[in-house]
């Protein structure tokens, strides 16, 4: 990854936070904070758009739902007549 495709960002953390991403680089898990972060991140944003997938597959098959029931329903109105 270059500089180019990446923007800096300044935010703050709790201490308890920082003492944890601080652990994990030292035990070579991480190569410094914001590879620690980066990670942390691309994680979240991963999740995230996994949860709006999914909440977009329920609304589909809701609106599948309400489609195959209002078929039903002129169907039963129409056996009627």
């Amino acid at each position: 990854m270059s500089n180019t495709d990446t923007e800096r960002v300044t935010l703050r953390l709790e201490r308890e936070h920082l003492e944890v991403i601080d652990t994990l680089v030292r035990l070579k898990q991480y190569s410094n904070r914001s590879d620690a972060l980066r990670g942390a991140i691309k994680q979240f944003c991963e999740d995230a758009l996994d949860d709006v997938e999914e909440m977009m597959e329920k609304a589909e098959k809701r609106n599948k739902l309400r489609q195959l029931a209002a078929m039903v329903d002129q169907m039963e109105d129409y056996n009627r007549t």
